[in-house]
């Protein structure tokens, strides 16, 4: 039910920050604003909040947003700061980052791992299964799936246009976000040494 923000000093030396950001449910998801102005947490209970960092106040806006009522798996802010990305069993909700206000329809993906905004308009949802471009504006998909069975972790490059994944298979594979098409793949290896 808590999120607890910590500072680090050097690489021994840590402090955490009081006091603690609250929800009346578990804590299922956080994400920083791209300079970390902003932060919101999600619950198991559905809803986001938002929190001045420096102060570990909520923001005065945006009000609290409900998602779903199974809660939210994953949040983001998209590249440029104005949307906020929350995923839930029901799929991918867009909100206003300045209002909380919903921007477009629920983008129908459910089980998302992790979400990215590329920009305002471009969403990357990852799933176990595979990745995928939405286009927010139309709520379609757009490019190829880029399929990696049983994914459990991803990352975006800052720059927006490579996509990792790691997978139980024990490789981690690069992916163009915009064509969908395989960068290649790193693959764990065993030494008889």
């Amino acid at each position: 039910k808590k999120a607890r923000l910590w500072q680090f000093f050097d690489a021994y030396t840590v402090a955490q920050l009081a006091p603690p950001l609250e929800h009346p449910s578990g804590i299922t998801a956080a994400a920083f604003s791209q300079y970390g102005q902003a932060l919101c947490t999600g619950s198991d209970d559905g809803v986001l909040r938002f929190w001045d960092p420096q102060t570990r106040q909520r923001l005065a806006a945006p009000p609290d947003v409900f998602v779903h009522k199974w809660g939210v798996t994953a949040i983001n802010y998209s590249q440029d700061g104005r949307v906020i990305l929350a995923a839930s069993p029901g799929g991918v909700n867009l909100f206003d980052a300045r209002t909380g206000s919903p921007r477009g329809s629920v983008l129908d993906q459910p089980g998302a791992l992790a979400v990215f905004g590329c920009n305002s308009e471009n969403v990357l949802i990852v799933t176990s299964e595979a990745a995928r471009l939405w286009n927010s504006v139309t709520g379609s998909p757009s490019g190829d799936p880029m399929t990696h069975d049983r994914a459990l972790t991803s990352a975006v490059s800052p720059d927006g246009r490579t996509l990792l994944t790691g997978s139980m298979d024990r490789k981690a594979r690069l992916w163009d976000v915009i064509t969908g098409k395989s960068r290649g793949a790193i693959e764990r290896t065993t030494s008889s040494a």
